[in-house]
């Protein structure tokens, strides 16, 4: 079994002279020369190696991580961090082995050194101790010049992609006389360019934790200390090859703007388990009660919505509350424009289908609002509600539909952007539930809570698109649509009986083992 954590150098191997990368050839401008061989089969081998490579990085906290392509006679030497990939030109290792062999000394000597694990990308801010897995894990204070110490196990929330934020949060112990139970955000802050300009500033998500804590906002999280790590290699590097004179690729491709990335981490005084490890039916309809709850008094308190509700951003607590983390995204409730195009915040399984779909069909709406919140909090439900508890729809036909509605993604060539949401709508707009609909096994109030849920988000479409098929509110303010209707209004009163009815109609306490839900099983070829 492989043992991603302690993984220092991956080598990928292929037969004969498969290579997914092209060189140019000498005296060829490298601007412009295609790179990337664009056949499938080229496609699955870089995808397998940045795979691995996001695995390496996810399993254990690590800066950077190299690794090998090799064929049978050529050799690339790779380096990948949060901000990109790096691929050397191609190495003939059987006619001139001198560079691969000094490469992999190298490696060998780092390795071997005293400091090498951090020359090598392992983070020198967080040292393995004699547990396995375990890690002690230094977090800056409010000055950077001192640290707090705390105590980790694995790493559970892990990174999704190989470049990007790469935010991974877990519990944390505090290393002091009365030790207490914290919860640690480990990301980068991305900043654009090859210098780090503005991402020294306080992060915006501190910001927002000190707004709410002000307001006096519960069910949130208060955060402990925090700051940037500034020991070398907490800043990527690959963003400063951008410009290179030897980089090659397509037009298109060096038109992509590369953001670098800068390490940080604070701690949060709360704690409390992943969503998706909700008991029964009754905790996971409470936890998503309590989420709805927060997100109106903070609308109502702080003039914010969110940004990014997903079940990586939900906790329950010890005491069985919903605790919304991860506020990067917040932002103020604001007039935005109609006429162009969105920047879209959230986590692509649960966005909203008018941001999935936003400058692709009839919503041409630039911002978050509160009813996109409130949506993603329908998909998470019907989500880990179909997923994990006992219901009458498991066909083949409608698991498979039903988990493309999450998956779905399309790529948009002209706008360079992808897009979704299609089969979402059909969801609730078609009824594709077999009759007489979907159920869920001894829980009645599940069963009615989310086909009313479904009639109010059906509703909610049908008036947005009659507003924007109407001429006359082209250029008509962001308050006079529908999304000023916040389905917030119609949501918690819905949840709210089942509570007033004391989850009476929640009585079936079975739910699937973690690793055996339905649509996971489905969506990861199991």
């Amino acid at each position: 079994m492989t043992n991603f954590a302690s993984n220092i150098l991956p080598f990928e191997l292929e037969r004969g002279t498969t290579d997914p990368f092209d060189d140019p050839a000498e005296g060829v401008d490298p601007k412009g020369h295609a790179f990337e061989k664009e056949d499938a089969v080229y496609v699955n081998i870089r995808g397998q190696i940045a795979a691995i490579l996001a695995e390496i990085m996810g399993h254990s906290l690590r800066n950077h991580a190299f690794s090998v392509f090799m064929n049978g006679q050529f050799a690339r030497l790779i380096r990948a961090d949060r901000a990109g990939i790096v691929v050397s030109q191609t190495i003939n290792y059987r006619t001139e082995p001198g560079h691969l062999v000094a490469f992999l000394h190298g490696i060998v000597s780092i390795s071997a050194a005293e400091d090498g694990r951090h020359k090598l990308g392992f983070d020198p801010t967080a040292n393995w101790t004699t547990l396995p897995g375990s890690h002690r894990i230094r977090v800056p204070t409010d000055n950077n010049e001192q640290w707090l110490e705390v105590k980790a196990g694995q790493i559970e929330s892990r990174p999704n992609s190989l470049v990007g934020r790469a935010h991974c949060t877990q519990e944390v112990v505090t290393c002091e006389p009365e030790p207490k139970t914290l919860w640690l955000k480990d990301g980068w802050k991305g900043f654009l360019g090859a210098e780090e300009g503005e991402e020294l500033q306080e992060l915006r998500e501190i910001k927002v934790l000190k707004q709410l804590a002000e307001a006096g906002i519960e069910n949130v999280p208060r955060f402990r200390c925090r700051g940037y790590l500034r020991e070398e290699g907490q800043t990527t590097q690959t963003q400063k090859f951008a410009a290179a004179p030897w980089r090659a690729g397509t037009r298109k491709a060096l038109e992509t703007k590369i953001h670098g990335y800068r390490h940080y981490r604070f701690l949060q005084t709360v704690a409390g388990k992943d969503l998706w490890k909700f008991d029964d039916a009754k905790q996971l309809v409470s936890v998503l009660h309590d989420v709805l709850c927060t997100l109106s008094t903070v609308a109502k308190k702080c003039n914010l919505v969110h940004g990014d509700i997903s079940d990586r951003n939900i906790l329950i607590s010890n005491e069985g509350r919903g605790i919304i983390i991860d506020w990067e995204f917040a932002r103020a409730i604001e007039i935005v424009d109609l006429q162009v195009d969105p920047p879209r915040t959230g986590t692509w399984y649960f966005m909203a289908i008018r941001l999935l779909q936003a400058g692709t069909t009839f919503i041409k709406i630039r911002g978050h609002c509160i009813s996109d919140d409130a949506e993603s909090v329908f998909w998470i439900l019907l989500y880990h509600a179909m997923n994990s508890l006992d219901h009458n729809q498991t066909s083949n036909a409608v698991i498979k539909m039903v988990a493309r509605g999450f998956t779905e993604e399309d790529w948009d060539e002209e706008r360079h952007c992808g897009s979704g949401g299609t089969v979402k709508n059909q969801l609730i707009t078609l009824g594709i539930f077999a009759a007489p609909g979907l159920e869920f096994t001894d829980n009645q109030g599940l069963s009615e809570l989310v086909a009313l849920l479904i009639d109010e988000l059906d509703q909610y479409y049908r008036r947005l698109r009659a507003w924007a098929c109407n001429k006359q509110n082209k250029n008509k303010a962001y308050e006079t649509t529908p999304l000023s209707l916040s389905l917030l209004d119609s949501f918690i009163p819905q949840f709210q009986a089942i509570r007033d009815d004391n989850y009476s109609s929640l009585t079936n306490n079975n739910r699937r083992d973690f690793d055996k839900g339905i649509l996971d099983l489905y969506i990861n070829g199991v």
